[in-house]
């Protein structure tokens, strides 16, 4: 799982260099959808966790949906926030994981968040729950259906398991925690991993070594 976060998020505004690296490297619409998400990262402390998880939902939902095998020619593919942001295509694993990144920089609590995977209509499938209290009713933020609905609404989706950066747990068809029953250990973590330390050390060249939260943040 993904390293927990030690210290709170050191929330620094991107420079100017950094956005039209983004802009020159990549086009305009990257370098806008940049501004917009650090705009939303750096909200000031009126914004409640609710709008936070309506305004994250909406905006990595804009992503496109395409599968790893057409996107990167393999099987299974999780894609780093960055890459997510740049490419704006990716699967439903691929949003999930830069919607809890997001929530998690904005300083929603990691006991309140989980990556779940699933069945609907006897397809895998990964969303993010959003619980407001130990064991309640979660919000789902799904890739597929975009209403924010609350879990006991989402008779579609069959819930198998869930796991943030400080645990794993079975879950029930009602997201209930069974209690930890899966490996420590997933497999395209390591992977994962590295591309977000290159992720940091290109980003941080263009933005006078200063945080890039929460595209190269490997400690979530």
């Amino acid at each position: 799982m993904l390293s927990p976060a030690v210290n709170a998020f050191i929330h620094t505004p991107w420079t100017e260099e950094l956005y039209q690296y983004l802009g020159e490297t990549y086009d305009t619409d990257v370098e806008k959808r940049a501004r917009y998400l650090q705009k939303m990262i750096l909200a000031d402390e009126t914004v409640t966790e609710q709008q936070m998880i309506n305004d994250v939902n909406n905006f990595f939902n804009q992503v496109q949906w395409v599968s790893d095998s057409l996107h990167w020619g393999k099987k299974d593919y999780w894609q780093t926030p960055l890459e997510t942001l740049i490419e704006f295509k990716g699967d439903c694993e691929d949003i999930a994981i830069a919607k809890y990144t997001s929530l998690r920089v904005m300083g929603v609590p990691d006991r309140k968040l989980s990556l779940v995977y699933s069945y609907t209509g006897g397809i895998p499938h990964m969303v993010l729950a959003y619980y407001e209290s130990f064991d309640s009713n979660p919000y789902i933020l799904d890739s597929l259906n975009k209403r924010l609905l609350r879990g006991d609404e989402r008779e579609d989706i069959v819930p198998v398991y869930e796991f943030n950066s400080t645990t794993i747990w079975l879950t029930d068809k009602h997201f209930h925690k069974l209690g930890k029953g899966m490996p420590e250990h997933l497999a395209l973590e390591d992977e994962l991993k590295v591309r977000l330390s290159n992720n940091r050390h290109l980003l941080q060249s263009h933005n006078k070594g200063l945080p890039v939260v929460p595209f190269s943040t490997e400690t979530l």
